[in-house]
């Protein structure tokens, strides 16, 4: 797989996937107003968008987690949680990310982006043992 030739969905839903554990179903969220259009609505529970007269039943979207670093930190913090040492470092042109499995001597993910969200999304599905093309 290439990470560049994927959309963001693609990216956010092969992370949630393979590295949160998530799994596609039915989304169960309240539906609101969108800030940003009178005309449509919004998930509140995954901010899935649609318009005023579309059926509101729709697929949970997973996290945006290649995309904003709230939800990437998400990753993060999953990972220490399951004792690994996560260290995410930034240079002037790239972030880099280090995700190092302490129960297997140290073993370590290395993955470097332009964006925090992406360097963490490459080192943790390293980690999963999938191998993402830049």
């Amino acid at each position: 797989m290439k990470w560049s030739a994927m959309t963001p969905e693609q990216r956010n839903a092969l992370v949630a996937e393979k590295v949160m554990g998530w799994t596609p179903k039915e989304c169960n969220g309240e539906i609101g107003e969108q800030p940003i259009s009178p005309d449509g609505w919004a998930c509140q529970k995954c901010q899935y968008r649609g318009y005023w007269g579309d059926d509101t039943t729709h697929a949970e979207v997973p996290m945006r987690y290649s995309e904003h670093i709230y939800c990437a930190w998400q990753i993060v913090e999953h990972f220490r949680i399951h004792r690994f040492d996560v260290h995410v470092g930034s240079a002037p042109l790239q972030y880099d990310v280090a995700i190092l499995n302490r129960r297997m001597g140290g073993k370590g993910y290395t993955a470097s982006a332009e964006s925090a969200p992406e360097a963490i999304c490459l080192a943790a599905l390293k980690a999963q043992g999938i191998e993402i093309e830049p």
